[in-house]
């Protein structure tokens, strides 16, 4: 009998929307103009931006739904008498109430696939999870706010009362929980009240899909959230439910409901993991590990905060992973929040400085030949890892380097599981068939089709973009070289170029380019790219002037050149490489049977590199004066070029070709930072992530100062330096 109620209710409420042209209007018109609002006017057309704004746009239009979509109806239903006639009938109060939920949930379910399939259309987004994920996370969603809609149309008088109340529930549901507005640009007191909103939950669920691609089992716990809430809502409305308006309503139902609720969403906003929506779009989630709960404050050091400032005797305050603040220390000022959480470091006398960041690496490259089996394993790598932090590193830009290991290793760094420098990455290079540098690889069977993707049709460039997307990789590298006379390479035709090119520009990717030659460096800066690497020949000043003019980054890679560094740094002459430089491989390096010493140390390839190192030298200070902005890349990975090793040589010869101290220091750190969109890295700021390199001597005096690494905050965590070569970092190991 109850479900024979039910479905003819169910029956009954479709049939009146059905009929309705007024109602199925505005239940399509105002998600409609919404999303046409989002896509056109705020995202601009932008499938990212339109993408990072649907789950938004879907909990309004399910909130809307759920409250509006069934509170309404049910006071008018028993304002004209219908609920009354109906109570004489063998239809259980439940029984209404569900079918007005599951109205609610039908008609939901209508203006999400038409949602999603407009957004798809119009603005070509591409939803980076599962159809399946996507109506789960729906229905769990309805399961929360539909008991809201119940709860209104219980105890609204009137249909004159009803649609106030439904609004002191709405807009704040709406306007505090990401819905409207991103809740990473919120305070933190909205912030943090937003726990406490199940809107905030089914956002976050929903980017976690659309966005993130996650499964069921990474969002489970803001599943089990909004599925208590619902439970929770249906099982205490119920008791309010009335079938005359003249009936009175039960404060302690009122009040057993707000309990409830008060407990499920407390008990969620203390125990449920950071929100993932708490970022802005394209700033990496890094969440706060062993840092979390403690603040940390530095006191009396000099800041130079990577964007040209400077301040003195400064007092820097770390909570969790993020600074809080950064002002002038005042020594009558007492650290009134100390307690046990609390560490106050006096660094008088010492110089705090972000966390360098080394804009081109190779971490699957060993700086050998491989004639170790230390080299070629993942203790290699996890060695890397430590000398680049103990040298400052704290990021890096890994191009040409396995996709899927770079991304769990990103992910791994993020979530403070793995102790490296945050790995930003560009997944495999799109090159020419057979040109470089998947000519290189040829010596390991299918190691070129891991790490490049050769493309020789405009389909095919455009099919790798999209692959790298959906990769989530966070640049797109290309190449373009020609090869060296007598020893020509495969090229990318201009027109395959120019398509890949374009096709990541319509994606909202970045895209840099090896260039071999200046014809190359135009074509790139022609086809609309982001950055440049390597310092190409026959760069011509008239290139330099445009990539000047249109801000294209320039990665010179002085270092990789500079082979008689290189046999300093290998026999010793290199106290910072003695250090870090991994002991093998620098043995490995100097025995006289092995590829180094036979093939790099012969007077001929001397006199060659040097004329190298100095060409590149001068082509750097040329767009150095040509107002180019530089960037600070190590190629590190490639022979003898050690990770966080190199890219101190690197900063030493961009001050060797004219920059000044204070550009260098913005090379390594903001400006870096600012073109991979993560405005929260490279900088010593209130809200920036407490990536930081404690120097004991000014590097905008002596570029030497930073070989004076003190210390290294990662995320907050102060790293133990006696450690970083001799403790594994983490769990992670590549290709898994």
């Amino acid at each position: 009998m109850f479900l024979q109620g039910l479905m003819a209710l169910i029956k009954a409420h479709m049939l009146e929307i059905v009929r309705s042209k007024t109602a199925i209007f505005w239940m399509l018109a105002f998600p409609c103009g919404f999303l046409l609002l989002n896509g056109y006017v705020m995202a601009r057309g932008d499938a990212r931006v339109a993408g990072y704004m649907m789950p938004g746009l879907l909990t309004i239009t399910l909130m809307s739904s759920g409250l509006f979509g069934v509170a309404l109806p049910m006071v008018q239903q028993r304002e004209i008498g219908l609920l009354r006639r109906l109570h004489v009938t063998p239809v259980s109060a439940a029984a209404v109430a569900l079918s007005h939920g599951v109205t609610a949930v039908i008609s939901g379910t209508a203006v999400l696939a038409l949602l999603m399939g407009l957004a798809t259309l119009l603005f070509r987004i591409e939803m980076a999870g599962s159809w399946v994920t996507l109506f789960v996370v729906f229905l769990c969603g309805a399961s929360a706010l539909i008991p809201l809609g119940l709860l209104v149309g219980s105890t609204a008088r009137d249909v004159r009362t009803a649609p106030a109340i439904a609004n002191l529930l709405f807009f704040p549901l709406m306007f505090l929980s990401g819905s409207a507005f991103p809740l990473a640009m919120m305070p933190d007191g909205i912030k943090r009240f937003a726990r406490v909103l199940p809107t905030t939950y089914l956002v976050d669920a929903y980017s976690s899909v659309i966005v993130r691609g996650e499964g069921l089992v990474a969002i489970g716990g803001t599943l089990l959230t909004l599925l208590a809430v619902g439970v929770v809502g249906m099982v205490l409305t119920s008791s309010l439910f009335r079938w005359e308006g003249t009936e009175p309503i039960s404060r302690k139902a009122l009040a057993a409901i707000a309990v409830s609720f008060a407990v499920v969403l407390g008990t969620a906003a203390l125990a449920a993991p950071a929100f993932r929506i708490d970022e802005l779009p394209g700033n990496r989630v890094i969440q706060a590990g062993t840092a979390k709960g403690v603040t940390r404050i530095l006191r009396g050091a000099t800041v130079l905060d990577g964007l040209g400032g400077r301040i003195d005797n400064a007092r820097v305050v770390i909570r969790d992973q993020r600074i809080v603040e950064v002002t002038v220390d005042d020594s009558t000022r007492a650290d009134s929040t100390a307690g046990d959480s609390v560490v106050v470091e006096n660094l008088v006398g010492r110089f705090i400085i972000p966390g360098l960041i080394d804009s081109h690496v190779h971490w699957g490259g060993s700086a050998g030949f491989g004639d170790t089996p230390e080299e070629r394993s993942d203790l290699r790598m996890e060695h890397d890892f430590g000398a680049a932090l103990s040298a400052g590193v704290t990021s890096v830009v890994s191009l040409t380097d396995d996709m899927a290991s770079m991304r769990s290793l990103a992910e791994a760094v993020a979530a403070a599981k793995e102790r490296a420098p945050r790995t930003f990455f560009s997944g495999p290079s799109i090159t020419a068939r057979g040109g470089h540098p998947a000519k290189m690889f040829e010596f390991m069977p299918g190691m070129a089709e891991q790490l490049t993707r050769q493309v020789s049709t405009e389909e095919e460039a455009v099919a790798a973009v999209a692959e790298l997307d959906r990769g989530d990789v966070d640049i797109v590298k290309l190449v373009l070289e020609p090869g060296f006379p007598g020893s020509p390479m495969p090229r990318l035709d201009e027109k395959v170029f120019r398509a890949a090119v374009a096709e990541a520009k319509r994606r909202k990717m970045l895209t840099t380019v090896h260039i071999g030659t200046d014809a190359d460096a135009r074509l790139a800066i022609d086809a609309g790219v982001d950055g440049l690497e390597h310092a190409a020949r026959g760069l011509t000043q008239e290139t330099l002037a445009l990539m000047a003019s249109k801000r294209i980054t320039f990665t010179p890679t002085n270092v990789v050149l500079d082979l008689a560094w290189k046999e300093r740094a290998i026999s010793g002459g290199d106290d910072l490489a003695t250090r870090l430089a991994l002991p093998s491989m620098r043995k490995s390096l100097l025995a006289p049977e092995g590829i180094f010493q036979k093939n790099f140390t012969t007077d001929a390839m001397r006199a060659n590199m040097a004329r190298a190192t100095a060409g590149s030298v001068q082509q750097t200070a040329l767009a150095v004066r040509a107002g180019v902005p530089i960037l600070a890349g190590s190629d590190a990975g490639n022979p003898a070029t050690f990770a966080g090793v190199a890219l101190i040589r690197e900063l030493e010869l961009l001050a060797e070709a004219g920059m000044t101290l204070r550009d260098i220091l913005i090379a390594v750190t903001s400006r870096p930072a600012d073109r991979l969109r993560q405005s929260r890295l490279g900088r010593v700021a209130s809200g920036a992530v407490a990536d930081l390199v404690v120097l004991d001597q000014d590097p905008t005096l002596d570029v030497a100062a930073y070989r004076t690494v003190r210390s290294v905050y990662l995320g907050g965590r102060k790293l133990d330096m006696a450690k970083l070569l001799t403790t594994s970092p983490g769990t992670w190991q590549f290709g898994k």
